[in-house]
C-alpha cells in the first residue's frame, strides 16, 4: 500500500532539456518506472525546484526542530516541562533517542497548534481557577479580560494555558 494520498505534495526527478523563454516552459525529461520508458513533459518553471532547494529545506527543517528539542530556554528550545508535554520526556537525549524525526515533528507540531494562543481563547494562569479571555495576542504578549471586567497582559505566555474553551465574542464569555 502506498504512503501516498491525493493531493499530496511530491517532488519528481527530472532533467530539464530544453527552455521557452516565451512563457517560460522547460521541456523535461524523467522515467517513467511503470512505463520502464522515459517520458517528457512542458512544465512552467515556476513547478520547478533545484534538486538541492528541496535538499536544503528538508536540512533546514530537520535543524530547526533539532534545535528546538536540545538547545536551552534562553536560546529558542523548550523547557524540561515541555518536552515532558510533547515527548513524555524529560530530556532531549531520550526525546531524540526514542523518536524518529517524523514522529518528533509531528509532535511538536501538535504541541505547538495545542498551545497556540488566539484572539478569543479562554485561558487561565496555571494552578488557578481564574479564567480570562484574550482580546489580543503578539509575537510577544498576551492581553485578556476576566469575567469581573478587570484586565491585563502578560509577556510570559508560557504561565498561561488554554481551557479548551473558545469564544467567537466578549459578549458570550462574559455571559458564560
Amino acid at each position: 500500500m502506498s504512503d501516498f494520498k491525493v493531493g499530496d505534495k511530491v517532488y519528481l526527478e527530472g532533467k530539464i532539456n530544453e527552455y521557452d523563454e516565451n512563457d517560460n516552459t522547460c521541456c523535461v525529461d524523467y522515467c517513467d518506472y511503470y512505463k520502464n520508458t522515459r517520458t517528457t513533459n512542458w512544465v512552467k518553471d515556476d513547478a520547478l525546484h533545484p534538486v538541492n532547494e528541496s535538499y536544503n529545506k528538508g536540512l533546514n527543517d530537520a535543524w530547526e526542530l533539532a534545535r528546538k528539542i536540545v538547545l536551552p530556554m534562553d536560546k529558542g528550545g523548550y523547557t524540561a516541562d515541555e518536552l515532558r508535554n510533547i515527548f513524555s520526556k524529560n530530556t532531549y537525549m531520550a526525546a531524540m533517542s526514542d523518536f524518529t524525526p517524523q514522529e518528533a515533528l509531528a509532535k511538536v507540531k501538535e504541541y505547538e497548534e495545542r498551545n497556540k494562543f488566539s484572539v478569543g481563547d479562554v485561558i487561565k494562569l496555571k494552578g488557578t481557577t481564574h479564567e480570562a479571555i484574550l482580546t489580543r495576542v503578539t509575537e510577544t504578549n498576551i492581553c485578556f479580560l476576566f469575567r469581573d471586567g478587570s484586565c491585563g497582559s502578560f509577556s510570559a505566555k508560557e504561565d498561561f494555558e488554554k481551557t479548551g474553551e473558545h469564544f467567537a465574542s466578549i459578549d458570550e464569555f462574559m455571559r458564560s
